[in-house]
């Protein structure tokens, strides 16, 4: 059939009726899992992590990497990850799991529905059909639903891997479809914001130099690994490989440095004997306003204390995830 007539009338329509199914199938295949609760890692990059808590702190996440943990062991340069947990705490008015996992799933949607057309367009390149939007749309629908990826989109600190993957196929889309977004290598910012949200999609370097050389200039392998090939390939993707390797480096040089031992455990056992005191504290509250001073509000200030000794920026605020006075 020409492509003229498949992009028009009934054919067009089946084709957009059929996506249109894919994504309920998609929805139907997650409606349980939007208040399923935090668990695992969220418990400190969302529960007790106070800078989430606030829009304001946006700016700081993209120069402080402790914001990203209350652990000092887990901090990593993650800022988008750590900008939208915090939009979706201030959407929700506070850590309710089905806002932060609505936005989770919307944003795997968006990547599967980015898979069709670069689908569309590898296949396009290695062999043209008009069949190949159907097939597209069913290896992107067959990723939508695949088990592998039940997890990443339940667990919802996992978001880091949905932001570095989208990041790699918005690239990919923008690259394929050219244009401005190839010609002023635009397709580099969704790639660079991928690896701000983690550092694996700095793979779409090697990725798109694979890309090029085997669908664009349709080199076999034995002719890639020639002087000829791989410069012909370098000419083409050098950019991308300059500006992946270089926000690595940002992420790496912006992680701070901890270690269980040194400092950090003199600094562990100082702030372990000054909380020796906190029994006689919880008496002095008690009788002078009636309120009981919990032992897990003493360990959210132990823990927020003790991730402060590795920061060579300003000092981190220590917010108790519970009130000291609640009864």
């Amino acid at each position: 059939m020409p492509r003229s007539t498949a992009q028009t009338g009934p054919g067009r329509f089946r084709f957009w009726i059929a996506c249109g199914l894919a994504l309920l199938v998609t929805c139907a295949a997650y409606a349980n899992h939007f208040h399923s609760e935090f668990h695992f890692d969220d418990a400190h990059t969302i529960l007790n992590n106070a800078f989430v808590r606030s829009v304001r702190n946006i700016p700081l996440f993209f120069t402080n990497a402790a914001t990203f943990s209350s652990l000092p062991s887990n901090q990593s340069y993650r800022p988008l990850v750590t900008t939208t947990l915090a939009i979706d705490y201030w959407m929700a008015g506070g850590p309710d799991p089905f806002v932060f996992h609505l936005t989770s799933f919307a944003l795997f949607v968006i990547q599967c529905a980015l898979l069709l057309p670069f689908y569309r367009r590898v296949m396009d390149l290695a062999r043209p059909d008009e069949s190949n939007r159907w097939i597209a749309l069913l290896a992107a629908a067959w990723y939508a639903l695949h088990p592998a990826n039940a997890e990443t989109v339940n667990y919802i600190i996992a978001r880091t891997e949905i932001l570095s993957t989208l990041g790699v196929i918005a690239a990919f889309v923008m690259f394929t479809g050219g244009g401005v977004g190839r010609q002023y290598h635009l397709y580099l910012v969704p790639a660079a914001l991928g690896i701000l949200g983690k550092e694996s999609a700095a793979m779409f370097a090697p990725l798109l130099f694979l890309y090029v050389a085997l669908f664009e200039y349709g080199f076999c392998l034995r002719d890639l690994f020639t002087t000829r090939g791989l410069a012909a390939t370098l000419r083409a993707t050098w950019p991308a490989f300059l500006v992946c390797i270089a926000t690595v480096l940002l992420a790496i040089g912006m992680e701070p440095t901890y270690s269980p031992g040194g400092t950090s455990s003199a600094r562990l056992q100082s702030v372990t004997s000054a909380t020796r005191s906190a029994p006689f504290i919880a008496t002095a509250n008690r009788s002078s306003s009636g309120a009981r001073c919990r032992p897990s509000a003493i360990t959210s200030v132990v823990t927020s204390a003790v991730a402060s000794t590795n920061s060579s920026s300003p000092p981190r605020i220590g917010v108790p995830h519970r009130d000291l006075t609640e009864t």
